[in-house]
C-alpha cells in the first residue's frame, strides 16, 4: 500500500478529541461529553503482540493492593492523560524491580513529556498546544525510547510553563527505556501476564457519562456515537467482579455485560471517589483494549542510565507508523540507519528498533560508511552483531558485542526476514501524518539518514531502488508518492565508553575494596560517582553499572590476593 493510500485511510477513521469540541472526519462521530480527558486517536494498524502463557494466570491480581504504585496523580484541566497513563506505568515497573519507591518523589513529569510534545522551532514534531492540546500514546513512547526523559517532577513540575521547557537541557534521568512491546487487544491472557510481569500496562477507553454505573465502575457496551479517548494505566484484574456492578442506562435502555469480571485501572483524576481514584472496567466494554486509539502497551525493559551511555539516532520522537511498503514485493529487507558517533573511544553494545514483524527473523550489521556518508553496498563488508526473532512487536533492543566504533558516521542494519511467517516486513519510522488537511506531525527526517537494502531486480520500475543495491530512503518517497517529506527509520545504536583505569571508582589511582564499597552505595543512591568514575565502574563493559561490577572487582581482587599469596 503506498503512502496516498495509507493517510486516506487514517483520515477515515481518526478522531481528535478535547474538553472542548471534536474535529472528526468519521462521520459516525457526531457528539461528545468529556471530563478532562483529551486523547487524539491514530488507530493502531501494526499487529500486537500475543504471549505464550504457559501458566496458570490467578483470579486477581492488584498491582495497587501490592503497593506497586505512585499516590494517585491529578491532570486537572490538562488534557495529558496519555502522558500519566504512560509514565505511571514505567513508575509501576520501576517500584515492582526496586529501582524506586512509591512516593511522590518517584513521580515522572507528565508537563515535560507535554512540552517536548509540541512543535519544535523549525516546525518538526507532534502539531499540538501545550496543556490543552490532546495527545497521541506515540508521544510517550518516542519521548522515553529516546532518552528524552523520563525527567523529574521535582526538576519539571506540573504548574510549569511552556516557557521553561528547553530542549537541550540536560535533566538527571537515572533510568531509560530500552524496551516497549505492543499488546495484542483481543488477547486476555497476554494482558494479564503482561500486568503481571510488568506491573501495569497502558492502555485507552471510552469515557463518558453515559458508560459509567457509578464512580467505581464503567461499561460501554457497543460501538458508539459518543466518542471521548481517554488514557489509564491498567494495574490488575478480578475474574469475580459482579456483571452486575456494571448495568448502565443509555438512552432509556439497560446494558449488563453477559459475565463478571473486570479490569483494575489508575486514573488521573485525582482522589476523586471512593477507591482512591481507581475504578473498575468490565472485560466486555467495547473500547478497552481497542486500537482505535493506538497500542495498548508494556515497558519491559530498561537499563541503568550514566554518562558512559550514549544513545545514537537520526530521529527523537519515534515511530509514528510502520515502513512495510515494499512487504509485498520483499520479505527479505535491510533497514539502514547512518548514525553520527561524536566521541573517540566509543564501543557500540546495544541495538534498539521499532516493528511490528513479530517472530521474523533479524540479523544486525555494523556497515561502512563512505565519505559522502552513504552505506556500503558491498554486504562481504558489513560485520554481523546479532541474530535472532523479533520478540514481540514494538521497541527491542537486543545486545551485541562490544565493537570499537570510530569517530564520525557508521551505519547499523536491521534485515527483517518474513519468508516463513505470516508478519508482515516493516521497521518503525517517523514519517509525517495528518488528518484530512490539518498536519498532525511534521517529521525530522533529511537525506542521508535512512536507506534500503535490497536486490535492485526486484523493483525494475521504481528508479530509486533499481539504481543500487543500496538507496536513500527519501528516493523511495520522491519515487513512489511525490513526497519531499518521507520519514526516517527508528534504528539506534547505544554505546559505553571505557574507562582510563577499570575498576577505579573513586578516582584515588588504585582498585580495592573501597572501590567495590563505592560501586554498591551508588546503586542505592547513597554515593554519586563523577563521570569519569562511573566509567571506571562500568568494570565488565556491558554498559551498566550495578552488582555485576562489583562481584567482578571482588573476584578481581580475590585473585590478584592469591597470585601473591
Amino acid at each position: 500500500m503506498n503512502k496516498f493510500a495509507k493517510i486516506v485511510s487514517i483520515a477515515s477513521a481518526m478522531l481528535i478529541v478535547s474538553t472542548t469540541g471534536l474535529s472528526v472526519s468519521a462521520a459516525k462521530v457526531d457528539t461528545i461529553e468529556s471530563k478532562n480527558s483529551s486523547e487524539i486517536a491514530i488507530p493502531f494498524t501494526g499487529e500486537g503482540t500475543t504471549l505464550d502463557v504457559d501458566e496458570t494466570l490467578p483470579s486477581s491480581y492488584s498491582s495497587k493492593d501490592l503497593n506497586l504504585v505512585t499516590p494517585i496523580r491529578q491532570q486537572g484541566n490538562a488534557q495529558i492523560c496519555w502522558a500519566y497513563g504512560g509514565l505511571s506505568s514505567l513508575e509501576t515497573l520501576l517500584i515492582k524491580d526496586g529501582v524506586i519507591d512509591n512516593s511522590s518523589n518517584s513521580w515522572y513529569s507528565a508537563a515535560h513529556v507535554d512540552a517536548w510534545g509540541t512543535p519544535r522551532k523549525d516546525g518538526t514534531g507532534w502539531q499540538r498546544e501545550y496543556y490543552k492540546g490532546g495527545g497521541f500514546p506515540y508521544i510517550t513512547m518516542g519521548y522515553l525510547s529516546s532518552w528524552s526523559g523520563g525527567v523529574s517532577e521535582n526538576e519539571f513540575p506540573y504548574t510549569s510553563p511552556l516557557s521553561l521547557f528547553d530542549i537541550n537541557k540536560k535533566y538527571n534521568i537515572n533510568d531509560v527505556v530500552t524496551g516497549i512491546m505492543y499488546l495484542d487487544s483481543e488477547d486476555k491472557d497476554t494482558i494479564k501476564k503482561s500486568i503481571k510481569d510488568y506491573g501495569a500496562v497502558t492502555t485507552h477507553y471510552n469515557e463518558y457519562s453515559k458508560f459509567s454505573a457509578d464512580d467505581t465502575h464503567s461499561y460501554c457496551p457497543a460501538e458508539s456515537n459518543y466518542i471521548s479517548g481517554h488514557c489509564v494505566s491498567v494495574v490488575g484484574w478480578d475474574d469475580n467482579i459482579s456483571k452486575e456492578s456494571f448495568t448502565v442506562n443509555i438512552d432509556g435502555k439497560t446494558y449488563t455485560p453477559k459475565k463478571d469480571g473486570a479490569w483494575l485501572c489508575r486514573n488521573s483524576w485525582g482522589d476523586y471517589n471512593d477507591f482512591d481514584g481507581y475504578f473498575w472496567i468490565s472485560y466486555e466494554d467495547y473500547y478497552i483494549f481497542s486500537d482505535v486509539f493506538g497500542p495498548s502497551y508494556a515497558f519491559t525493559d530498561y537499563m541503568k542510565n550514566n554518562v558512559s551511555n550514549t544513545i545514537h539516532q537520526v530521529e527523537t520522537f519515534g515511530a509514528t507508523y510502520e515502513f512495510d511498503y515494499l512487504d509485498e514485493a520483499s520479505k527479505d529487507t535491510t533497514y539502514i540507519n547512518v548514525l553520527n558517533i561524536d566521541n573517540t573511544n566509543e564501543y557500540l553494545n546495544k541495538v534498539m528498533f521499532e516493528s511490528t514483524s513479530v517472530g521474523a527473523n533479524y540479523t544486525l550489521y555494523y556497515i561502512p560508511v563512505d565519505n559522502e556518508g552513504t552505506p556500503s553496498s558491498d554486504k562481504t563488508t558489513w560485520k554481523t552483531l546479532k541474530t535472532g526473532k523479533v520478540p514481540y512487536s514494538g521497541y527491542y533492543t537486543a545486545d551485541v558485542d562490544p565493537l570499537y566504533v570510530s569517530k564520525g558516521k557508521i551505519g547499523i542494519g536491521v534485515e527483517i526476514d518474513t519468508t516463513d511467517t505470516k508478519a508482515i516486513n516493516g521497521i518503525g519510522v517517523s514519517e509525517w501524518l495528518e488528518n484530512k488537511d490539518e498536519r498532525i506531525f511534521n517529521t525530522e527526517a533529511k537525506r542521508g539518514q535512512s536507506y534500503i537494502y535490497t536486490d535492485k531486480n526486484i523493483f525494475p520500475n521504481i528508479p530509486s531502488l533499481s539504481k543500487s543495491k543500496v538507496n536513500d530512503v527519501m528516493d523511495f518517497y520522491e519515487d513512489v508518492n511525490d513526497d519531499t517529506e518521507g520519514g526516517n527509520f527508528v534504528i539506534k545504536g547505544i554505546t559505553y565508553k571505557r574507562g582510563t583505569l577499570a575498576g577505579d571508582a573513586n578516582l584515588d589511582g588504585v582498585v580495592n575494596i573501597d572501590d567495590a564499597v563505592c560501586i554498591q552505595k551508588s546503586t542505592i543512591h547513597s554515593y554519586t560517582l563523577s563521570s569519569e568514575g562511573q566509567i571506571n565502574a562500568d568494570i565488565n563493559q556491558d554498559g551498566v553499572v550495578n552488582v555485576k561490577d562489583v562481584t567482578e572487582i571482588q573476584r578481581l581482587l580475590a585473585k590478584v590476593t592469591g597470585d601473591n599469596q
